[in-house]
């Protein structure tokens, strides 16, 4: 058969663990592992992985991109130059961009400027907060929908208008009208009124910056993380 690619005397890791053998690729897909040495007939491309280990693609599922709307952070190209030398293979991009991706108009248009600037492979979890629009973006090959439990902060980024649903009825409903597509639904916890009273105080006083958003959260860390002597573990109780 002919093989399109052929990756040699590496270490392949396995579900099973390490084995030394070279890798087959045909048509972009593993066709098989045969031993060192093997002569292989028709191939198209020899990669010399000796003293290396070879393994499968990682696949990152949580990734900002930041493209478009706030490209002065990041964007496809610098994302995906990130994942290529860290060995990711996939990534999957958030909806938190402006606009955010949350119909299926946003949500083309994001996949689109994936196939011209990405070096990787991609996916997307758009934002699931318009009921009428989840059928239609689960059918583009989308992998989950995702949601922020803060509808509004002032702020543009990190988190957008549209792309937030705090109420529980909400949430609910919505679990319910993305349960037909079988796909995940990845809900961002946050209280929406303890992010207006935090950050309240620094809005007020103009500070709509990231260093007022940092200094917020820094401010009460007590209040996220849990001062050091409420979390130390404590000697399991004897039987």
């Amino acid at each position: 058969m002919a093989i399109d690619l052929q990756i040699a005397g590496g270490t392949v890791v396995t579900p099973a663990g390490t084995v030394a053998a070279d890798v087959l690729v045909r048509d972009g897909k593993i066709a098989g592992l045969v031993g060192h040495g093997l002569e292989i007939g028709d191939v198209g491309k020899v990669v010399d992985a000796t003293g290396k280990h070879v393994l499968p693609g990682m696949v990152d599922v949580h990734v900002h991109t930041r493209e478009p709307g706030y490209t002065h952070k990041e964007d496809i190209t610098t994302t995906t130059e990130q994942a290529c030398a860290g060995g990711v293979t996939t990534i999957f991009g958030m909806p938190n961009l402006s606009p955010p991706t949350t119909t299926l108009e946003t949500l083309k248009e994001v996949l689109k400027l994936y196939e011209q600037k990405s070096l990787v492979d991609y996916n997307h979890n758009p934002a699931a907060t318009i009921p009428e629009e989840i059928e239609p973006m689960a059918a583009t090959g989308v992998r989950a929908f995702k949601v922020y439990m803060v509808v509004d902060t002032g702020r543009t980024y990190p988190h957008p208008s549209g792309t937030g649903m705090h109420d529980h009825g909400d949430l609910l409903r919505m679990m319910d009208t993305i349960a037909p597509t079988g796909l995940p639904f990845i809900i961002h916890p946050h209280d929406q009124s303890l992010m207006d009273y935090i950050e309240g105080g620094f809005l007020s006083r103009g500070e709509n910056t990231p260093q007022g958003y940092a200094q917020a959260y820094a401010a009460r860390h007590d209040f996220w993380l849990g001062k050091k002597e409420r979390w130390t573990p404590r000697a399991p109780s004897p039987p």
